[in-house]
């Protein structure tokens, strides 16, 4: 049998790979330490207070070179370990970054006439979001190895080119430009943890926020104002409480089956017009039912779409 020959190629779907970003104590690392048999890859102290399997085993990374030994170390060495976590991928790139400016700009951080800096014309950033990568290489050489990876990141804002109106500003990780573009891409999934705001609005005064309530979410739906993402193979629903059962047990859910179960419901209860439209879309004829093999082909995003749309025109009908 070739390689090339035509044939259904199964799925294989491996951990995945999760860039999860919130503010400084929302419980990124408390998340990471609750997974299958974790170890964190400390940047930050943020996880000298939590029981767990660290690298470096005291202290923290003090350069970039140890937090690549300590990436090393995983890959050739013997260790049970299920779940690698960098904690956090700001100071990780941090460390890039006094990398490269050693290595590539010889200490100099700023240009002065004649001589070129880490900041002359992003190319600093540019040379760091290459080192990013071949970190990421790296983790994937893990993840193979059957190893679920978390980047943990603290909360920044990064300006949003709209070519369907105008530009907007939207949360992500708190790092470069150049450096969220290749994490972004990277990860299976991104997902924004945060907790539940409550305000009060009054007449006359500004909207404030009286408390910060006591529950914590990962958000995994898109939306303007939110990077977020659930690639093909581990969709997760638009939130789920931010603890680690929480997010083990949606992510082993059929979220794309329940969504094609509630699309094959909805089909039946709009009128014929609107069954006429769907089948339309689908290049199908047109029947007073479907079965889920017909929208099996949509995927989650489209789904998600046709549902609400099916949704809304039940609605009108009723």
């Amino acid at each position: 049998m070739s390689r090339f020959d035509i044939r259904m190629v199964q799925a294989e779907v491996p951990p995945p790979r999760l860039l999860l970003y919130g503010d400084p104590g929302v419980g990124k690392t408390t998340f990471a330490a609750s997974g299958v048999d974790p170890i964190i890859i400390a940047t930050e102290s943020g996880a000298q207070g939590v029981d767990v399997y660290r690298l470096p085993n005291e202290g923290v990374c003090n350069d970039w070179g140890e937090l690549i030994e300590c990436v090393d170390v995983l890959i050739n060495g013997e260790h049970d370990r299920r779940t690698v976590a960098v904690d956090t991928v700001n100071q990780a790139v941090t460390l890039c970054e006094e990398y490269v400016c050693k290595r590539d700009f010889g200490g100099v951080w700023n240009p002065t006439r004649g001589q070129e800096g880490f900041n002359s014309y992003g190319k600093g950033n540019f040379a760091v979001a290459q080192e990013i990568k071949k970190l990421l290489n790296r983790l994937d050489k893990l993840q193979n190895q059957g190893v679920m990876v978390i980047l943990c990141a603290h909360t920044g804002q990064h300006k949003v080119a709209n070519a369907l109106g105008s530009d907007y500003t939207a949360f992500g990780a708190d790092v470069p430009k150049q450096s969220w573009a290749v994490l972004s891409s990277w990860a299976d999934q991104i997902a924004h943890a945060t907790s539940v705001v409550r305000t009060v609005s009054r007449e006359g005064e500004k909207t404030k926020a009286i408390s910060g309530g006591s529950e914590r979410w990962m958000i995994f739906e898109p939306e303007p104002g939110r990077i977020v993402k659930s690639r093909a193979g581990y969709e997760m629903p638009p939130k789920v409480l931010f603890d680690y059962s929480s997010y083990s047990a949606a992510l082993k859910t059929d979220v794309v089956g329940e969504l094609i179960g509630r699309a094959v419901e909805l089909y039946q209860q709009v009128g014929s017009d609107d069954q006429k439209i769907v089948a339309d879309k689908l290049g199908l004829p047109k029947k007073k039912s479907f079965s889920a093999e017909a929208f099996s082909g949509l995927g989650k995003q489209k789904l998600d779409s046709l549902v609400n749309w099916l949704m809304s025109k039940r609605i009108e009908e009723n």
